[in-house]
């Protein structure tokens, strides 16, 4: 368990500060830009909605991420509080204040700090910016090259807008997602929404959500309880996930076009790192995801996927040239009766610890084997030299 470091006297002073709202709502334009990180933090954790609007609005730095923080209930109301502080003034409006904010990151990301403070004044100001899609900042280039180009204060500077999307009903509202889709059209196309990871329950409506999304940035998909042929439509364009979940997902058959489909998509995406398909029939046809996998795949759970002895007959032969360090068979029957199959499918760790048993093994039946031929090299010597063995004793 790692423990967390105190905080220091600063961050106790802005914990009793956050709770004078209205000298904070009042001050906070005028305060050094010092004092936004310490006081962000305490107005997140202690789910101050009106300070984080403010902070959000004027935020003095390029970015802004939730990171390490640890999100307080109810958690949509701080994200919708730091959402709605997203500015998008009229671009005729020239006595408006363009921020400085141009990453607000609201995905939880232990690896993070609140602002990436080592590149503020190279573009493009942040390590978590979107590196795939044709809106994300990188691409359309810097943001000041638009101010240089086109006539001053009439073009908006470009956004990006980083999330997680939970869509199962649960804890991600629909209000937050309805404010999502507000602030993408306030925009006027100058907000990148950027979803990393996507997870979708069949019981909500996605779709309407889906159209905001560029798939190019999605890194992880998981999809529970769908048709194949629904998951196919989510598919495409995912040429980037490192990682696919799929939870009961059902077809009718290996020879129609879901199935198909699937291969296709599963074949395009070179980098997959780790595939989980759980309730996934498989029946005899797992050679044909296997045979298309990345080479990058370095996790593979299958999960009640009905395999059968053809199945692992046919994974020890296209892992013979690969390797994986987990593989997951749960609750799949295995054919005792003959495994040789299951086990030719020893990650190369086991298979490594195998060896050394191995070769333990074989210098305890060394020692043993020498030992019974010193005690019979001992039992000739008596029968031979009996008076030896007489003075001895």
């Amino acid at each position: 368990m790692d423990l967390k470091e105190p905080d220091t006297l600063l961050d106790l002073a802005m914990q009793i500060v956050v709770k004078n709202e209205s000298i904070v709502l009042r001050a906070v334009e005028e305060m050094p830009r010092e004092l936004f990180i310490p006081l962000f933090n305490a107005a997140f954790s202690g789910a101050h909605k009106n300070i984080l609007k403010v902070v959000v609005s004027t935020w003095p730095f390029p970015c802004l991420h939730v990171g390490a923080l640890h999100l307080p209930e109810p958690y949509c109301d701080v994200l919708e509080a730091m959402l709605d502080g997203l500015q998008f003034p009229p671009i005729h409006n020239s006595t408006s204040c363009v921020s400085k904010l141009r990453v607000l990151d609201l995905r939880q990301n232990s690896d993070c700090m609140t602002t990436c403070s080592g590149i503020w004044n190279k573009f493009p100001f942040c390590y978590e910016v979107c590196a795939y899609s044709q809106k994300s900042i990188v691409k359309t280039g810097d943001v000041y090259s638009c101010a240089a180009n086109l006539e001053h204060q009439l073009c908006r500077p470009p956004m990006e807008l980083l999330v997680d999307l939970y869509l199962d009903s649960t804890w991600m509202t629909s209000e937050f997602l309805s404010l999502l889709h507000d602030k993408v059209e306030q925009s006027l196309g100058t907000l990148h929404l950027c979803c990393r990871d996507l997870q979708i329950d069949r019981s909500l409506d996605y779709k309407k959500t889906l159209k905001l999304l560029d798939t190019m940035c999605i890194d992880h998909l998981e999809v529970d309880e769908a048709p194949l042929s629904e998951v196919c439509t989510i598919m495409p364009g995912m040429l980037h996930l490192s990682s696919l979940n799929l939870y009961k997902i059902k077809f009718r058959s290996y020879k129609k076009k879901p199935f198909k489909t699937f291969l296709y998509h599963l074949k395009r995406m070179k980098g997959l790192q780790e595939l989980s398909l759980t309730y996934f029939s498989l029946k005899n046809h797992v050679h044909k995801v296997l045979s298309i996998m990345s080479s990058e795949l370095d996790s593979l759970n299958l999960n009640f996927c009905d395999l059968t002895n053809k199945d692992f007959i046919s994974m020890a032969q296209i892992f013979q040239e690969r390797s994986l360090n987990m593989l997951n068979l749960s609750h799949n029957r295995i054919p005792w009766e003959n495994t040789q199959p299951v086990w030719a499918l020893e990650p190369s760790s086991w298979k490594a610890l195998r060896h050394e048993s191995q070769v333990e093994e074989k210098a305890i039946a060394q020692a043993e084997e020498q030992k019974k031929k010193e005690e019979a090299g001992v039992q000739v010597n008596e029968l031979v030299h009996p008076s030896r063995t007489y003075e001895r004793k």
